[in-house]
């Protein structure tokens, strides 16, 4: 709670100095510790008589320099249901700490049907007593100030049975042979007792003809508590024979089908998925001609545990069109060793062709590796050469005819026509190879080149706070939010660039599409675990941590909240140069009332039946909730008397201290205030506050205390 101390006194010449702790105007005014609770209220409309729910809050606090001890008192409306669950030492902050979780134990046993309405206040009592100073006329009582806060509780005991769950989905673990299969069941029970599926009933069909293999029943015995969400494992025998099949669940409670659903799966054979094997590259060899093979050689390493049978598998494809599919007979992989692979494939047509190529073993696959070819027209190559050997021949029957002319006439001299003839016969050379240069320059003998196709990256098993039901934020500083993920690239592991995230209001207008802003989307980039990622291509996964500082001004999404049918998404999404797919979780972010509120006021030195000029005293929202505020004060303790509470007046607007209108009640009363949710800078209240000191009967120094307490008002939304 905000203890608003006010302290005067009154000088042997009969003035009255009145010190008030209250806000004290220097260029950096003090604050008393700000506490606030998330989330901000307890709505339970669904109990019945002769049952214990406990919930959790958390009570923070803005600074954490003092050991402090948490108090609370309950409102009479709800103290025979509602009790904390901490005592002692367990309610006690040390410094460092900034928030406290504390449960809130809903207790009906005994307690008739009906709807209770009431609160919890909490405030941070210092473990240390301020000093007093004096001097000759003056004493200074000086105290630690703390906030107080209302956690809103509206309780409905109704007696009538809520047997209400709903099953969100359900998966099969992969499995070996001869091991028995795990069935998850994610159930959500929304309604006031434990409850939950008694039975189960799973066919086995074959993948390839959904033929019927066998069934199985087993009894689900376990029921889930109310108000939880949680993935229920059961251990289910089988029989089956590796190979691809299809889990037909039936779900079953009391004899009636409440749930049916279809997951696939795989059975491996002993040892087959500590097995793994890497397709490390595939080139070409041989003539890429029409009419000629053209050999697929892939190289393959064994990375895992045991050996392996495989072959390999190319598919081909000819302007993005499926072709025919060619294989490699099996061969056997020991641990550690690298093998090749030889597919053989026949062009019948000109163009580019492409070559997807993975091993297959025990049912698993290894990357695809793409390799690119292209089947050209090389009738010119052979014209070229035919027309090489041609001229060849000419030329030398034409040289030899010549000579023999020459010879028999005695009338011509080589020695004049040489140079005419190495001319014409190096021209002639440099033509034959442009020729050859431009034709053998557009049809390729061999390629040897692979290029290994990119598979992108896959984003899964994204997890916020380590699955956490809500985000409880801390009074007027960061929360952290940790999201974790698992990125899988089949290229591995090694290929991942980066993965960003979007953490945003799920109902956010533009989605994760959102631009930045501290109240409803934050965006960044997750850091890689160390350790989670091998090099060499065998590792095909990494993990990934995000840390996210949330403002304590994020929406909230809460029961509390205005935003209660909406919550918070994580998107994690993976990059290796092309963006790929991405996973998501979602979560509550719980509301958080909190305030924090000057420490001191001066009211100055008056006289008997004096009024001081007003001190202004602000109240800062520092949750996520629009905010009133409940006040409350005692009377000032005099040297000598008393003067009543209601002798301090306040009001919003800053006049005259007849004109102020509200005199200070003992009893808690709310004002309507209308504080905002901070949206971009800090919001809050200005209040003005007056004294008139009664005309007789005080003396010497005066204190009092006030008491400042947030209430939430979180009635309107974006």
């Amino acid at each position: 709670m905000k203890k608003y101390f006010s302290t005067f006194f009154l000088n042997a010449g009969g003035v009255f100095f009145i010190v008030a702790c209250s806000f004290i105007f220097f260029a950096s005014p003090s604050y008393a510790v700000g506490i606030g609770v998330s989330p901000a209220g307890i709505n339970n409309s669904d109990l019945v008589s002769d049952m214990i729910v406990d919930q959790k809050v958390v009570v923070s606090r803005s600074d954490s320099t003092q050991d402090q001890e948490l108090t609370y008192e309950v409102s009479d409306e709800i103290r025979e249901i509602v009790d904390i669950v901490e005592t002692g030492d367990q309610l006690v902050v040390t410094q460092g700490m900034i928030s406290l979780p504390v449960t809130v134990r809903l207790d009906t046993t005994a307690i008739p049907a009906g709807e209770y309405h009431g609160n919890i206040i909490f405030g941070f009592n210092n473990r240390t007593d301020g000093s007093t100073v004096g001097n000759d006329d003056t004493v200074d009582a000086l105290a630690y100030n703390n906030s107080g806060v209302t956690l809103d509780v509206k309780l409905t005991v109704s007696n009538t049975v809520k047997e209400e769950y709903a099953i969100a989905q359900s998966a099969i673990e992969p499995t070996e042979e001869g091991q028995d299969m795990v069935l998850t069941i994610f159930v959500d029970n929304t309604g006031n007792v434990k409850a939950g599926p008694d039975m189960a009933t799973i066919q086995f069909l074959r993948l390839s003809d959904r033929s019927l293999v066998s069934t199985q029943t087993i009894s689900m015995n376990s029921l889930l508590s109310p108000f939880t969400y949680e993935g229920m494992k059961y251990t289910v025998p089988h029989t089956l024979q590796p190979g691809q099949y299809i889990a037909h669940i039936l779900l079953y409670e009391k004899d009636e089908e409440i749930y049916a659903s279809e997951t696939p799966f795989d059975i491996y054979p002993k040892g087959t998925l500590k097995k793994k094997g890497v397709l490390k590259t595939v080139s070409t060899k041989g003539t890429i001609e029409i009419g000629s093979s053209v050999a697929l050689v892939g190289v393959f390493e064994n990375v895992g545990e045991g050996t392996i049978v495989g072959k390999m598998v190319s598919e081909i494809y000819h302007n993005d069109q499926l072709l025919t599919t060619v294989s490699t007979e099996e061969k056997i992989i020991d641990e550690g060793e690298s093998v090749e692979f030889s597919n053989y494939y026949t062009p019948e047509r000109l163009g580019a062709y492409m070559a997807k190529s993975y091993v297959s073993y025990y049912g698993r696959t290894s990357a695809a590796v793409s390799t690119p070819f292209e089947v050209k027209d090389i009738t010119m190559r052979r014209i070229f050469i035919a027309t090489v050997i041609i001229a060849f021949v000419i030329l030398l029957i034409i040289g030899l005819a010549y000579i023999l002319i020459c010879k028999m006439n005695n009338k011509c001299s080589l020695r004049r026509f040489t140079p005419v003839i190495l001319f014409l016969c190096l021209l002639f050379v440099a033509l034959l190879l442009w020729a050859g240069y431009r034709i053998y320059s557009n049809a390729d003998t061999s390629s040897s080149s692979a290029s290994v196709t990119n598979v992108v990256p896959v984003m899964s098993a994204v997890s916020i706070n380590s699955a956490a039901a809500s985000i409880t934020l801390t009074e007027n500083t960061t929360t952290s939010v940790t999201v974790t993920g698992t990125a899988t690239d089949n290229n591995g592991c090694e290929d991942i660039t980066s993965v960003a995230y979007v953490f945003y209001r799920t109902n956010h207008a533009s989605g994760a599409g959102c631009s930045a802003d501290d109240n409803d989307c934050y965006t960044g980039t997750c850091t890689i675990d160390g350790g989670s990622c091998t090099a060499g291509g065998a590792d095909l996964t990494s993990t990934y941590t995000c840390t996210i500082n949330t403002q304590y001004f994020a929406d909230a999404t809460d029961d509390s909240s205005s935003r209660s049918t909406t919550s918070w998404t994580a998107q994690l999404t993976p990059s290796d140069g092309s963006s790929g797919t991405a996973s998501t979780d979602t979560i509550e972010m719980s509301s958080l009332a909190a305030i924090n509120v000057t420490a001191t006021t001066v009211y100055g030195t008056l006289a008997l039946a004096g009024t001081s000029s007003n001190q202004t005293v602000t109240i800062d929202n520092t949750g996520n909730t629009r905010l009133d505020t409940q006040i409350s004060g005692t009377n000032m303790s005099c040297t000598i008397g008393t003067i009543s509470a209601a002798q301090q007046k306040f009001g919003t607007t800053d006049v005259v201290y007849a004109s102020l209108t509200n005199a200070l009640q003992t009893s808690a009363t709310e004002y309507d205030l209308d504080i905002a949710q901070r949206t971009g800078v800090a919001t809050n209240a200005s209040t003005y506050w007056g004294l008139q000191l009664p005309s007789t009967g005080v003396d010497g120094s005066c204190t009092g205390t006030n008491t400042f307490t947030a209430v939430n008002d979180d009635i309107t939304a974006d």
